[in-house]
């Protein structure tokens, strides 16, 4: 059964846990790819990918939030889940979407290594 993750952190452990950091980061590089988003992540650590992926995240939505958009449908983010993101802040939203993301990220991984 899939673990039940309700924030980052817990994310982050379970990655390490199940040895999934090279598997999310190919799947994040996939999506970001046929979202026709031009970048590449190359962290070498959890942390610093969730870093990026802010960092990706908040360009998006400041410079092409049509961008953003396709890439949450892309990764098949839920729409229930994005319409709950009732955050004002930037750095609110970013971190309620990277959540979002990584959530549904490990939710593939999990299935690919599974069947």
């Amino acid at each position: 059964m899939i673990p039940v993750v309700k924030n980052t952190n817990q994310i982050l452990q379970e990655i390490d846990k199940l040895h999934f950091f090279e598997a999310i980061k190919k799947q994040l590089n996939k999506d970001f790819n046929f979202s026709g988003i031009i970048y590449q992540f190359q962290s070498n650590s959890p942390h610093k990918l969730i870093e990026d992926l802010r960092l990706q995240l908040h360009q998006l939505i400041t410079s092409n939030f049509s961008g953003y958009l396709n890439l949450l449908y892309r990764i098949d983010v839920s729409e229930a889940e994005i319409k709950n993101i009732t955050e004002v802040d930037i750095n609110e939203i970013i971190e309620h979407a990277t959540f979002l993301i990584l959530k549904r990220e490990f939710q593939k991984v999990w299935f690919k290594s599974k069947f």
